[in-house]
């Protein structure tokens, strides 16, 4: 059980008439990869302003697969080995695998509003909260840019 990055692939579309690129398809799951060790029961996406910090905080039991939409964000991991940095961003898409048990958390980094998606399992439920704040200690957070008194 560790936190892990998953590359993904970046899938050119083309317009079907003219021939020319319009786009592209990023495959984020599929059930015949079996890259994720728990299958995703809930998919939302989550919004973070440039320079702003979410978390630290530690789900008991859900595994969380943050993949960067939009932006530029850096994720924090406390392991037991110390903390573990990962900067991931919409142009090289990649899949944040962080199991349950591991405190997370995240700053934007980027100029523009980061769209955060999570693919989780199990499903958050207001009847039962799995969301508990976690202690960071003297982590240096403003070599992110974040400044809690702007």
């Amino acid at each position: 059980m560790e936190v892990r990055l998953i590359n993904l692939e970046l899938i050119t579309t083309k317009d079907v008439r003219h021939g020319h690129q319009n786009g592209v398809f990023i495959p984020v799951w599929r059930d015949w990869d079996k890259e994720y060790e728990h299958d995703p029961k809930m998919v939302y996406v989550t919004t973070c302003f440039p320079g702003e910090l979410k978390g630290p905080h530690l789900h008991k039991t859900r595994w969380s697969y943050l993949t960067v939409l939009k932006g530029k964000v850096a994720f924090i991991v406390k392991t037991d080995a110390g903390f573990k940095e990962y900067v991931i961003s919409d142009e090289k898409p990649q899949t944040l695998v962080i199991p349950a048990g591991i405190p997370q958390a995240h700053v934007n980094i980027g100029a523009v509003d980061a769209i955060v998606m999570n693919l989780c399992t199990p499903a958050w439920h207001p009847d039962n909260q799995d969301n508990y704040t976690a202690d960071y200690g003297d982590y240096d957070f403003a070599k992110w840019g974040y400044r809690p008194d702007k």
